[in-house]
């Protein structure tokens, strides 16, 4: 096999960000494909209803509709779709935000071992979603999107919320706290330290064990 030259480890959530679809999808509301955009570090991830038709160009204005705005840009973007559809999807966003770009910013078309069994994952839960409700799955997205990123990740062991938030939202029924402790600002800082520290520690074994398979 050839050398795999994966990424590099991200410094924080949302520094690298994978972009992929979901296609054949059962047409609902003229809908058929899922755009899945996940981080590489805290596995949230934003489920984005769009057609066949999707180039690079317009899912970077989906990007910059439903992501950008909550989690602003990343150093690098990661797609299974290769590096063409990469380069035009970030200059594309960069002048929709009339940016420029910057020539730091980096194009990958390989993805680290983690966010591809993440993509596996993803791709299984939404397909089975779907298929459940061809009619309106592109209505229920909202809900699939939040219980999977409320669902403790195999890969983490936190829940992509906890890592990117430091909470998981409230669900209206929680019972009552027994006692009043609260979280001092400096606690809540160790420990979103630690359990970030605890991934990228996974993503570096996984980064390790990736370019051993490919080398």
């Amino acid at each position: 096999m050839g050398q795999l030259h994966p990424l590099l480890i991200p410094e924080g959530c949302w520094s690298v960000v994978s972009v992929d679809f979901i296609i054949e999808l059962p047409e609902a509301h003229r809908y058929d494909v899922v755009m899945v955009v996940v981080d590489s570090v805290g596995k949230r991830a934003h489920f984005i209803p769009t057609h066949t038709t999707c180039t690079a160009l317009s899912a970077a204005n989906l990007y910059r509709k439903h992501v950008w705005k909550l989690h602003g840009l990343p150093d690098a973007f990661v797609s299974d779709r290769g590096p063409q559809f990469v380069a035009e999807f970030t200059l594309e966003l960069y002048r929709l935000l009339s940016i420029k770009l910057s020539t730091s910013m980096a194009y990958h078309s390989q993805s680290d071992g983690q966010t591809e069994h993440v993509n596996q994952e993803l791709e299984q839960y939404l397909r089975v979603f779907c298929k459940e409700r061809q009619d309106n799955w592109d209505d229920l997205l909202p809900e699939a999107e939040f219980q999977y990123n409320n669902h403790v990740h195999s890969a983490i062991k936190y829940t992509p919320f906890m890592l990117d938030t430091g909470q998981n939202p409230r669900m209206g029924f929680e019972p009552r706290p027994l006692n009043s402790n609260k979280e001092t600002a400096n606690e809540f800082f160790e420990r979103m330290k630690l359990a970030r520290e605890e991934v990228k520690a996974a993503l570096a074994k996984a980064k390790d064990d990736m370019a051993w398979y490919y080398d």
